[in-house]
């Protein structure tokens, strides 16, 4: 930038410091300001696209809705009953459950707010048995969509909603499926991945094994389960889910939806629990033994770790002005336990009261 030139008479009146420096001062703020404001933005940016690519469990599958929106856009509330087979019984050998819709391009599932995925125990049935009640658009959808069985490994039963994707306009339903256990631990492994539907689990089920519950544009809701190795994952909708006993590691993600999770027990070789979300606040409640190591992190939020009744067990080694924190809970600090919790906007409460 050239010098300035200052008049002869006021140069006693200036700043002992260089013309091309002083006036620059107010603008030199400014770009400070401004490249904080760019870092500041960069980092929420690059926090989304980890949470979201990262975080997400590996299975069941998050499908992509930007298809499913422009069908939703152009398709009516679908009330034919679908003429198809939609009753199926899952043969006694089999321990194992994987409902899926893994193909959506051309298909919308309308969000009307009446789908949903129900797994209850019904003593009347003697074996699982999985009811769909689909509902289509058009007559001449009815041979459209089908649903395939599979075998797939470790004993489990694959039922997948299928659908023709040779024809170029949508096609329209609505689906809601009914999951009915002849006992409470009818089934070790049970993996749902839906698209706009609620899913809810009963009460004082057990899935020894393996839990995977996913939906795009719904709520995830589980009562006081049983279960081994559990990921719930959900783009758009809340995740609320109640432990009697978790008996495996703990993944749970949302982009746009919050999270709280009811604890009761914990097994001696669990040794991990995540949950993430990008927009939305994080709960996690455990029992007041579960030693543990945390880390908690925030960019639009406060971070809270408390325990009513043992708050000396509470250990903060690093905080960042409440945005982040880390440490441990119990005794020592070299316990394998580790918990993860992260949100872009929303607050963060871990306690250690249950």
């Amino acid at each position: 930038m050239p010098n300035v030139a200052l008049p002869v008479d006021d140069l006693e009146k200036q700043p002992l410091c260089t013309s091309y420096r002083c006036p620059c001062a107010t603008k030199t703020n400014s770009r400070s300001r401004d490249k904080k404001w760019l870092a500041a933005f960069g980092l929420f940016f690059l926090a989304i696209v980890g949470l979201h690519y990262l975080n997400l469990p590996s299975e069941p599958h998050i499908y992509n809705t930007s298809e499913l929106a422009y069908a939703e856009a152009v398709c009516r509330n679908p009330s034919i009953p679908w003429s198809g087979e939609s009753v199926f019984q899952v043969p006694e050998t089999y321990k194992g459950l994987h409902v899926d819709q893994s193909d959506n391009h051309g298909v919308t599932i309308t969000s009307d707010g009446h789908n949903n995925v129900r797994v209850v125990q019904n003593s009347t049935v003697d074996r699982v048995t999985v009811v769909f009640d689909i509902k289509v658009a058009n007559e001449n959808d009815q041979d459209r969509i089908w649903i395939e069985q599979k075998v797939l490994s470790d004993g489990v039963l694959g039922l997948f909603i299928k659908h023709d994707r040779q024809r170029k306009y949508p096609l329209c339903a609505n689906l809601d499926i009914l999951i009915q256990l002849p006992e409470h631990s009818s089934l070790d492994i049970l993996k749902v991945g839906i698209v706009h539907s609620d899913i809810s689990v009963q009460e004082d089920l057990v899935f020894s094994k393996k839990l995977n519950l996913a939906t795009v544009k719904g709520d995830i809701i589980v009562n006081n389960v049983t279960a081994g190795n559990s990921k719930f994952a959900s783009t758009s909708g809340i995740v609320h889910a109640m432990f009697n006993s978790l008996d495996g590691n703990l993944d749970i993600s949302a982009v746009k939806g919050d999270l709280s999770v009811f604890v009761s027990k914990v097994a001696e070789d669990v040794s991990s629990m995540k949950l993430s979300t990008v927009s939305g606040s994080v709960d996690l409640s455990l029992p007041r033994d579960y030693d543990s190591q945390f880390k908690l992190s925030t960019i639009s939020g406060s971070t809270a770790v408390k325990s009513q009744t043992t708050p000396e067990k509470i250990h903060i080694n690093g905080s960042n002005w409440g945005h982040n924190k880390s440490g441990y809970y119990g005794d020592n600090n070299v316990t394998q336990k580790r918990l993860g919790l992260s949100t872009v906007h929303g607050d963060i409460v871990l306690a250690y009261d249950l």
